[in-house]
């Protein structure tokens, strides 16, 4: 993972558990914080999909 290096460490680990473990699942779905490795950003979800994949 780019966001963690080449020669990631527990506290590496730890850091990245730590951050991402704060959001639901529909916050990132909504979040734009998340770029794949090849520079191409990923749009958040529209809300009708968002609801959509919600379990009732």
């Amino acid at each position: 993972m780019r966001e963690l290096g080449h020669d990631q460490t527990e506290e590496d680990w730890t850091r990245w558990v730590e951050k991402w473990s704060k959001l639901s699942t529909e916050d990132f779905l909504r979040s734009e914080t998340y770029s794949r490795p090849d520079k191409l950003k990923l749009q958040p979800w529209p809300e009708i999909a968002i609801d959509g994949y919600k379990v009732q």
